[in-house]
């Protein structure tokens, strides 16, 4: 079922409608003349440009505000970097929304004015940078702590504690269980720690993502955001086409399969073997260290037996869908029993008696291998504005085939599930009046596996065996 189904078509008039509300208030650190309350300025009227981005690599939300000023706001109030921000924004009809108010605690915080030039004799234009007041909360605060908890726990209550958040938290339920010490570290450094090594419990990966959206917190693996706790792959919340659109009166049906064809769609990667070889993506290994027992392990990492183990986002059952083929390259190995990557850790065991320690020859690996596989191929797609989507998020995405000989044929390889990993909502005012979505997009697999291939078809057979050797100075002698 598409998330479209809930949208309430009779409020628009066209794709890329938006409401925003009539207040985009600036608020002083200082009080009015009367003193009763802090400075507040709307500029509304001011503002050329919003734009809004979420990352599942990024854990706040962040933006910036685009300003073509002709009353000089500098003048009437103070801007040193501290100020909030305040404002609405939806989609018509559908309930999901940004709400950055201080009725809801959520203000967001600028902390940066910069490109400011003149655009006419009496106006200039500048630009407001702003993110989550949880971004600077975190520079202004040291934790030292002891914990012995989960680490999603530990996470929640950071964030309740120390950032003192009031905006809802998502999480999937870890298997991570450790005494953690963190003697001095700011809030978001021991977050972003504990999530590069958390483990799922309901998938056999390793390392989470902390980020925000327009409905709160998150604290999950990529599996979790591409699988359901059976490891089955997660429904796309929604199916985007390249196509023409319409403008249509409102409350037209045919209106969601407008908002559902996209702008513009280019696969701006489809693949990288070198720069997986040198990140581990294939294979690595990992030697660890233990100072207390004085032993010295090597762990190798396997792309395709890792694959056997852990969730995958467009197949549960084909398991050969991978970035890479079950294919000979060299002394009869696949490149996945060639470690082009090596790691040095400690492991040193007894650090807080028999308190265990996050096993890295466990996670490391695993989790570079995702990362560095979910950026195998990268496509960039623009979307008519819709807050039903978010980072995160899973998509289908139906590729053209460009075959001439096929009009309409769909690739069946890069067509599919992708998974959100960042998004901006771009919204412009004045008389290009309008709402789109840029979206990146990422998958570590394919809805169509490649041949595999047992012969070597990389080994050259070469009937001139004898190589040749010259040093460059008795060349220079024989040319004289």
């Amino acid at each position: 079922m598409s998330i479209y189904n809930s949208l309430d078509t009779t409020v628009f008039q066209k794709t890329g409608d938006y409401n925003l509300s009539p207040f985009i208030n600036i608020i002083s650190y200082d009080y009015d003349t009367a003193g009763a309350d802090l400075k507040r300025l709307n500029i509304h009227n001011l503002v050329v440009e919003l734009n809004i981005f979420e990352s599942i690599n990024q854990p706040f939300i962040s933006g910036h505000i685009i300003i073509a000023d002709a009353t000089d706001i500098f003048s009437q109030i103070n801007m040193i970097g501290f100020e909030r921000l305040e404002f609405k924004l939806a989609t018509p009809g559908f309930d999901r929304h940004y709400d950055f108010t201080t009725a809801t605690g959520t203000p967001l915080f600028i902390y940066k004015v910069s490109k400011r030039i003149q655009i006419s004799e009496n106006a200039q234009g500048y630009m407001l940078s702003f993110t989550s007041m949880e971004r600077i909360k975190s520079e202004t605060r040291l934790i030292s702590r002891s914990y012995n908890d989960n680490f999603e726990n530990i996470v929640n209550d950071i964030l309740r504690r120390d950032l003192d958040s009031k905006k809802s938290f998502f999480y999937e339920k870890s298997k991570s269980l450790h005494k953690m010490v963190f003697p001095t570290r700011k809030p978001l450094s021991i977050i972003q720690h504990l999530a590069e090594n958390t483990r799922s419990s309901a998938h056999n990966g390793a390392g989470y993502k902390f980020y925000e959206t327009s409905v709160g917190f998150n604290f999950r693996s990529i599996e979790c955001m591409t699988n359901v706790k059976s490891r089955t792959p997660r429904s796309p919340i929604a199916t985007y086409h390249l196509g023409r659109k319409n403008v249509r009166g409102g409350g037209d049906k045919q209106l969601i399969s407008d908002m559902t064809s996209m702008e513009n769609f280019e696969i701006s990667q489809q693949t990288n073997s070198l720069k997986n070889m040198m990140e581990g993506v294939y294979a690595s290994e990992m030697v660890t260290h233990d100072l207390f027992t004085k032993q010295i392990r090597t762990n190798a990492f396997n792309y395709f037996i890792n694959r056997d183990d852990t969730s995958q986002m467009n197949s549960l059952q084909d398991l050969d869908s991978g970035i890479i083929p079950r294919f000979t390259f060299e002394q009869n190995k696949t490149p996945a029993n060639m470690p082009s990557a090596r790691y040095f850790k400690s492991v040193t065991t007894k650090l807080h008696n028999n308190a265990t320690q996050p096993p890295s020859e466990e996670i490391d690996m695993k989790r570079n291998s995702k990362d560095g596989a979910m950026r195998n191929t990268v496509a960039k797609a623009i979307i008519p504005g819709f807050l039903g989507v978010s980072a995160g998020d899973v998509l289908g995405v139906n590729v053209p085939a460009y075959d001439h000989t096929k009009p309409g044929a769909i690739d069946s390889r890069h067509s599919g599930s992708y998974l959100v990993t960042e998004l901006r909502h771009h919204i412009t005012k004045g008389n290009t009046d309008r709402h789109l979505c840029h979206l990146t997009l990422q998958k570590d697999d394919y809805a169509t596996a490649y041949p595999v291939e047992e012969i070597d078809s990389f080994t050259e057979n070469r009937d001139k065996t004898q190589n040749y050797d010259f040093d460059l100075y008795e060349l220079d002698e024989e040319l004289v």
